[in-house]
């Protein structure tokens, strides 16, 4: 992610009406670290660095509150100002690797790349009910720019298991990925993205430019609940209108 990109990822970000304020106090930090003009610092690694904290940031306005700021914010400054900052070399990038499709073959994750088109990697599985929930804004926006984003569904379960579950889905008039499947039931490919969770969690999309650089991700469920009212759903299509902000930049 570049400079300029980060800058307004953090505006943006800033402006959430969900941000509170330990959240706020983190992104605080950020938007300091972010103005650094550190003469030993590459600028490319501190936006680079700064994209994952900020991603950190994102992710947590649907989790709990992190417990200790102080010791969050000096873990920050202490990657930031680290000479080389940390890179997690022993990981390969998600477009390292090759994935089977439907057919049975090998494909290579880096054959979706410098295609022209925004790269939407979408984590999910047939036993995973908010995972189908987001299945029809996918393909609507497949639909909607054809020309301009790339829909990669990997199922996180085998091909066998996602052949018999959607006989069963298909036939209760549930919405599959109309994109190509890949399949990586070891889960290689998210670890390669979220190398430092311990746990996978679904459903996961994050978004690439076309060089392959990280753009973005969305965490959790695609719709939003009424408190107290356990059938009010109202889809967010956050996905969609994190994917139309970076085609309109």
């Amino acid at each position: 992610m570049s400079c300029s990109n980060l800058k307004t990822s953090v505006a943006r970000l800033d402006l959430d009406p969900k941000m509170n304020a330990t959240e706020s106090s983190i992104l605080s930090t950020i938007q300091n670290l972010s103005k650094q003009k550190d003469p030993k610092a590459n600028p490319q690694e501190l936006c680079e660095q700064g994209s994952k904290l900020l991603s950190n940031v994102t992710s947590s306005l649907n989790r709990a509150s992190f417990k200790d700021l102080a010791d969050y914010e000096k873990a920050i400054l202490a990657n930031v100002q680290k000479p080389g900052l940390q890179k997690q070399e022993s990981y390969p990038t998600v477009f390292d690797l090759r994935l089977q499709n439907a057919e049975g073959l090998s494909v290579p994750l880096k054959s979706y790349l410098n295609q022209g088109k925004i790269v939407v990697v979408v984590f999910w599985a047939s036993w995973c009910g908010p995972c189908l929930e987001e299945v029809p804004e996918l393909n609507r926006l497949a639909q909607k720019y054809p020309n301009q984003v790339s829909v990669v569904p990997i199922a996180i379960e085998s091909q066998e298991d996602l052949k018999q579950a959607s006989v069963r889905l298909r036939a209760k008039g549930i919405e599959l990925p109309e994109s190509p499947v890949l399949f990586d039931p070891d889960k290689q490919s998210y670890k390669a993205i979220r190398p430092t969770l311990d746990k996978v969690s679904v459903p996961y999309a994050a978004y690439y430019l076309p060089d392959g650089t990280f753009a973005g991700e969305k965490a959790g469920m695609s719709f939003s609940m009424t408190a107290g009212d356990p059938d009010s759903r109202e889809e967010t299509n956050q996905i969609t209108r994190d994917i139309e902000g970076l085609l309109n930049k």
